[in-house]
């Protein structure tokens, strides 16, 4: 969701509807947007409560906010979460020469295809040698960089981004056969829709901006072709041990993922790997790379690649 937001000190915001909107007392811009990642209510009894560090990131066509939040260029781009930074982007690509998971992902579904002769049933013979694929969909699309990667392959690519200006964006790269505004769950009910399941589902830099990872994984499930759908993602993993345990103290388990200074989370291995086969995937291929750098440091990461087997 996106919400209106007054410049800095913006220390303090009362919650009006705990699922939609956040009341600030001023708007400095109508056209200001923020993208709020909070783990719990802003506001205990109507009080009034100081945000933490890393629940919020904004982007406003300047460094101060990214700087204030240790936040790198790939933050600044804002993926799929924030429209006013899209002026930005082509220079600030410019400036993440290391920023190149699209790239990264097909190489990773390229050589499971090179080494299995994989193919699928439901490809048309008529279609081009070149492709491979059929339908794709590319979640958290954005500008279309992870489209230009993967067009080369799949014969009908479907782009889904939260933002419309983004899509617009998107579209101009001219990459995708359609573009939805949505979340995650658009790609099920575009598969119903078109009486056609994908092929490839695609997660380019976008799980490191959810929490809870299992509606994604139930509607990639329901959106691929069943025992052949493949789903490429990028994410950030953190290990058991890195997460404060509760469970000796009586409190509620801690959560399988924690949410980083940076605004992006990090999900415990097993916690996917669980994901992977309570739906009925099986991982063909998994890599870790330097997916960013945070504070100057390289970011420990991983691109896996997934295929359904039941």
């Amino acid at each position: 969701f996106y919400y209106p937001i007054r410049k800095p000190p913006f220390s303090t915001a009362k919650l009006a509807d705990i699922d939609y909107s956040v009341d600030f007392s001023k708007l400095t811009n109508e056209n200001d947007r923020v993208a709020v990642i909070a783990t719990k209510p802003l506001t205990v009894d109507e009080h009034w409560k100081e945000f933490k560090r890393g629940q919020l990131l904004m982007f406003d066509n300047g460094l101060p906010y990214s700087e204030l939040y240790d936040c790198d260029e790939v933050e600044q781009q804002g993926r799929g979460l924030c429209s006013r930074v899209i002026q930005k982007a082509p220079q600030q690509a410019s400036k993440c020469p290391n920023y190149d998971t699209p790239t990264m992902l097909r190489h990773l579904v390229d050589d499971f295809v090179d080494s299995t002769s994989f193919s699928y049933p439901s490809k048309e013979t008529k279609t081009d040698d070149k492709f491979w694929a059929n339908n794709g969909a590319d979640l958290g699309c954005g500008t279309g960089r992870s489209g230009l990667a993967f067009r080369s392959f799949v014969q009908n690519m479907t782009g889904v981004d939260l933002s419309s200006e983004m899509i617009d964006k998107a579209r101009a790269r001219g990459c995708y056969d359609q573009l939805v505004v949505g979340n995650v769950d658009c790609i099920q009910h575009e598969a119903q829709q078109r009486g056609s399941l994908f092929d490839i589902v695609i997660a380019c830099d976008v799980l490191v901006y959810i929490d809870d990872l299992k509606p994604v994984f139930q509607s990639v499930r329901s959106s691929l072709v069943s025992k052949h759908g493949l789903f490429v993602f990028s994410a950030e993993f953190i290990e058991d041990d890195e997460v404060t345990d509760n469970t000796d103290n009586n409190q509620q388990p801690s959560p399988p993922f924690v949410l980083q200074s940076c605004a992006r989370f990090a999900h415990k291995r097993n916690y996917i790997e669980t994901l992977v086969t309570d739906f009925g995937f099986e991982i063909k291929s998994i890599r870790g790379s330097k997916l960013r750098k945070q504070g100057g440091k390289d970011v420990e990461s991983v691109h896996a690649l997934l295929q359904l087997v039941e």
